[in-house]
């Protein structure tokens, strides 16, 4: 099943007020100082594509899955614990068994071993999906 997920700023207005805070530091240094344009640019856009993005909605959290690399420990293990609290069925990749241990008690939080760069445990995880079904 495929999942479309988004991040929804809502009321938050911290990441359009930080890009826009950054674009124009860079534009005050580009006149002043004579420095590149390039990061002038890239913060402009980043503001307009955090501004102006658009917005999916994901259904049923109780009937979907997500895959998530990384989660054994900082925004990749947060981003599962915190997706498994809202229903969602969570594939949480690790690359040791004994990062297993680093998970809440949840039926909602599968961990698999897999890591990114090795083929074989790309698809021994895929294996794995497929089973839970």
């Amino acid at each position: 099943m495929v999942v479309d997920f988004y991040y929804d700023l809502g009321n938050n207005t911290f990441l359009p007020i930080l890009f826009l805070v950054l674009a124009l530091n860079s534009l005050y240094k580009v006149l002043t100082a004579g420095k590149s344009i390039k990061r002038l640019v890239a913060y402009a856009i980043a503001f307009v594509l955090v501004s102006y993005s658009p917005k999916y909605v994901v259904h049923d959290p109780h009937s979907s899955a997500v895959l998530v690399t990384g989660a054994s420990t900082g925004i990749g293990h947060k981003v599962a614990v915190e997706l498994s609290k809202l229903g969602y069925t969570v594939f949480a990749t690790v690359r040791k068994e004994a990062d297993f241990g680093n998970f809440p008690k949840s039926d909602k939080i599968i961990p698999i071993i897999m890591d990114t760069t090795k083929l074989e445990t790309i698809k021994a995880a895929k294996s794995k999906i497929d089973e839970s079904k």
